[in-house]
């Protein structure tokens, strides 16, 4: 198998050398409005502007600095420096006094200087001027004679003064931003698109706090862990607070209020009342309406230290009981800590005896994407867990090394489970020889169940039934990786040799329908149904969720979905067998369904509920999993600027670590995406970097990718070809739903002839409208006649209704060709319309789209319209162009029947392009 490029070979560009001093202001539009009008208005009085610290407030001011210096009012800016020097902030304001003045003398000088044109004074940290200073700010605010805007730290001591002064202080809580706000913030200082964990970390650490999260991305940029590689910005590594941010929160704290906080950071009682009040009045501390205290996560970081972690092997719970390290290694595969799980496995290899601390090494080095590791421990491994599941997570293993090697994984699987060599040479034995394949001479029925507690012990027979059960699964699991729709079974379950292809229960098969090219798709003769019954206990969830995806496969979504759903709702007492790559089957099938079935909100929902799931857990080789199905899912919707957002952070996370091979889907599809978007140099790019070998499963992807760019670029029919023979290769693994996306691609690209009637059959076969509606498409173009284009736009408005809005588009394109060779000019326009705000709504370029018929505006009717489409009224336009009202409406009236429209609001999207208003 390919080896695994170590992370040191790995390129990185870190980005920008040096981030911009000065992020954009965002989430301020309601302050920012309220100073606006404070400050244009000129009326006397003040603003405070409070809030924690960090929060924002000194942006806020400078902001009202230069608005009142853009309206010419004389400006004062000062700040709080405490109270040991009076008048001291007002230094560069107020002339020296000759000689030792007393206070009072100080006042009346201090307001002779600032009286006069009613000046706007700005200050800066409020809660630390000297009582001096407040006192000249009160006499100016009471006799009307300056305008104030302050900022205050909430959880500093209140100004009094400036607070109590009534209607003339208006006081404004500056709160920390919003998710969406943090974003933008985000985006606005590295200047690019953040992964979306690295921003999930960033969000939970700053807790919208603009300072926090400023100084997390210039630490993190300065030592190398924040950077940007062949897509989104992403973090690598502990996410610490820097020293000087950490000193700055806590600075002033008493040794009591230190400790208590620690002990609230450890999960310790607190400080008594006064210590608490005083942590809670900083805001170090937080209490909900129980009076529970909580450290904000900054706050716990900056105390606590980023990374600080328990023991890795849990105590024992009772006096005299023994750490169970291969069940804390276990638990921390469970919760996605591949590498703590690591750390825990290694200790418990010495007295490893049944092998099942090797396999949770196995899998913890597997999700870190370390594939050159693992040939030693896979034969130690093989070694030592014969009996049992041990052979199976093997087999998992194996499969999956095979597809990231690009080979298929079913057959990796097989031949594991076989005993036979693998590709790397290792065939797991023991100096005796092979091991006998678990499962294969078992006499277990098909329908056999395994309930919980029934799992073999040592000195079992190979052959358990909890062997087969994984066994299967196994299978289920690596034809699912390979895109193949089509079940392989143990000979014990049919009666037949291992590796024979059987449907998914209840698929009829291939059928006898026309191929797209008669004559080239093999003959195969039909095996018995295997499976109708998933083999129960702990492996029961894997095989049900690959199931689940090979039903969404083969177009059976409602199948699907009900499968997906019994899996979430089983229990799961004794702990899932392969529950990462569970979950994540499970996301492919819900997500696979969804998009068959023509639900696009449903879809949208869903791939977001698993994404904010994913990220609940630590970061780990299934975030780019996650992000590759939000971006498949955004390009069946049409979302062409999510696909491409997301298939990069996908793309970028394959770099590090890519256990499951999904680096070649993932250019292929942001290869596609980049056709669509008329990129055709960024998508030529991705598909020459793709590698010789590509995974049985991204062999669809690639094969679009291709063909779409060639068809862009006028390649004749290369890209038809190219299509067809896709459709024959997912034909034959059994993949309905990718078989009719690549003959409706052919359709798509005006050849529906060649598909017509293998599209109607594999549809019907099917139980999906979506389908359907490719049929539908390809047959009224290829049987074009009388009604053809009202068939098309029939088509076209119910694939918008099922989310498939590129799709929409290009039949709404065709349905205005056939219009326009029926003659009948207004629906010709009409649809071309629909097929141009579709288009627009996906910002896609398709041939279909390219090959639109536009209608063509006369000069005066063009003029006439892109003045009527800026908003002008009749009477306007007919001034400006020295018509008569009359004349205007007439050359209005011609311009909606040729584009199809009612009148003048739809005209911006029915103008063609060159025509359209700027």
């Amino acid at each position: 198998m390919a080896g695994v490029a170590p992370s040191s070979d790995r390129r990185h560009d870190a980005g920008p050398e040096v981030l911009s001093t000065h992020p954009p202001l965002v989430g301020r539009d309601p302050e920012l409005a309220v100073l606006q009008r404070f400050l244009t208005d000129g009326q006397p009085g003040g603003v405070l502007l409070t809030g924690p610290l960090g929060v924002g407030r000194t942006r806020l001011l400078r902001e009202a600095v230069r608005i009142s210096r853009d309206l010419g009012r004389r400006t004062v800016l000062i700040t709080g420096t405490g109270p040991d020097v009076p008048l001291g902030p007002l230094a560069h304001a107020v002339p020296p006094v000759p000689g030792e003045p007393d206070r009072f003398v100080l006042l009346q000088h201090a307001l002779a200087a600032l009286r006069g044109d009613r000046p706007v004074i700005a200050v800066d940290d409020a809660h630390r001027l000297d009582d001096l200073t407040r006192s000249v700010l009160e006499q100016l605010l009471l006799a009307g004679d300056a305008t104030v805007v302050a900022t205050e730290r909430s959880d500093r001591a209140p100004v009094d003064r400036l607070r109590t002064l009534g209607d003339d202080v208006r006081p404004i809580a500056v709160r920390p931003l919003a998710e969406a706000d943090t974003d933008r913030l985000l985006h606005g200082m590295l200047g690019g698109d953040v992964e979306a964990r690295t921003a999930q970390r960033l969000r939970e650490l700053a807790q919208g706090t603009p300072l926090f999260l400023c100084e997390l991305v210039r630490a993190g940029h300065e030592s190398g862990r924040l950077t940007r590689r062949a897509g989104p910005w992403r973090w690598d590594g502990p996410m610490e607070p820097p020293p000087r941010l950490g000193s700055f929160v806590l600075a002033g704290l008493a040794p009591d209020e230190w400790a208590a906080l620690e002990r609230l950071v450890a999960g310790g009682p607190g400080a008594g009342p006064g210590g608490a009040g005083e942590l809670v009045r900083r805001e170090l501390v937080r209490t909900d309406r129980a009076g529970r205290a909580a450290v904000p996560p900054f706050v716990a970081a900056v105390v606590a230290g980023a990374g600080r972690a328990g023991p890795d092997v849990p105590a024992a719970r009772e006096p005299g009981d023994r750490p169970d390290p291969v069940a804390a290694a276990t638990a921390a595969n469970r919760e996605l800590d591949h590498a703590r799980a690591e750390r825990i496995a290694r200790q418990a290899l010495a007295d490893d005896r049944d092998g099942i601390a090797h396999l949770e090494l196995i899998e913890s080095l597997r999700w870190q994407d370390r594939g050159a590791e693992l040939p030693p421990l896979l034969a130690e491994a093989g070694r030592r867990a014969r009996t049992g599941d041990g052979p199976a997570r093997i087999a998992m293993t194996r499969a999956l090394l095979a597809r990231r090697a690009g080979e298929p994984a079913l057959a990796a699987a097989e031949e594991a489970l076989a005993g036979e060599p693998s590709a790397d040479g290792m065939d797991g034995s023991g100096p005796g020889g092979p091991v006998a394949p678990a499962g294969l001479a078992s006499s277990a029925a098909p329908g056999d169940r395994i309930s919980p507690g029934e799992r073999p012990g040592p000195g079992e027979p190979v052959g358990s039934r909890d062997a087969l059960a994984a066994e299967v699964a196994v299978l289920e699991a690596a034809a699912r990786l390979d895109g193949v729709a089509l079940a392989r079974a143990a000979s014990s379950q049919v009666g037949q040799p291992a590796g024979r292809p059987g449907p998914v229960p209840g698929d009829p098969g291939p059928g006898t329908g026309a191929d797209p090219d008669p004559g080239d798709a093999p003959a195969r003769s039909e095996p018995a149904t295997v499976g109708q019954d998933l083999p129960g206990g702990r492996w029961a969830a894997l095989a049900a969720a690959a199931r689940a995806g090979r039903l969404a496969a083969a177009g059976r979504p409602a199948e699907a979905l009900d499968t997906v759903a019994g899996v979430r709702s089983a229990p799961d007492p004794d702990g899932r067998a392969e529950s990462a790559l569970t979950g994540l089957l499970l996301v492919d099938a819900e997500l696979s369904a969804l998009r068959v079935a023509g639900r696009p909100e449903d879809l949208r929902r869903a791939a977001e509920d698993a994404h904010r799931h994913n990220l609940a857990a630590p970061g780990w080789a299934g975030d780019a999993w996650i992000a590759w199905h939000r971006g498949r899912a955004a390009l069946a919707r049409g979302d062409l600027d999510a696909a491409g957002r997301n298939l990069a952070e996908a793309r970028a996370g394959t770099a590090d670590r890519d256990p499951l091979g999904l680096a070649t889907d993932c250019s292929a599809t942001l290869a596609l995406v980049h056709v669509l978007t008329g990129d055709r140099d960024r998508a030529r790019a991705l598909i020459d970097g793709l590698p010789g070998r590509v995974p049985p499963a991204a062999a669809a992807a690639v094969t679009r990718a291709r063909a779409w760019l060639q068809a862009a670029d006028n390649s004749g029919a290369a890209p038809v070809r190219a299509l067809l023979a896709g459709a024959r290769s997912a034909a034959a693994r059994g993949d309905l739903v990718t078989e009719v996306v690549l003959l409706h691609d052919v359709a798509r690209l005006g050849r529906p002839d060649r598909v017509v009637d293998r599209l109607a059959d594999r549809a019907a076969r099917g139980r999906s409208p979506l389908l359907q509606l490719f049929a539908a498409h390809a047959s009224a173009v290829a049987r074009a006649g009388p009604g053809a284009g009202g068939r098309l736009d029939r088509v076209a408005a119910d694939l918008a209704l099922a989310g498939a809005r590129l799709e929409a588009a290009d039949v709404a394109a065709a349905a205005a060709a056939a219009h326009h060779r029926a003659g009948e000019r207004r629906r010709s326009a009409a649809s071309a319309a629909r097929a141009t705000e579709l288009a627009g709504g996906c910002g896609a370029r398709t041939p279909a789209l390219d090959r639109l018929v536009r209608p063509r505006l006369t000069g005066r009717e063009r003029e006439i319209a892109e003045l009527a489409a800026e908003g002008a009224s009749n009477a306007e336009v007919a001034r400006r162009l020295v018509l008569s009202v009359r004349t205007v409406e007439t050359h209005l009236a011609h311009a909606y029947a040729k584009l199809g429209i009612e009148g003048r609001t739809g005209l911006i999207a029915a103008l063609p392009a060159p025509d359209r208003p700027d």
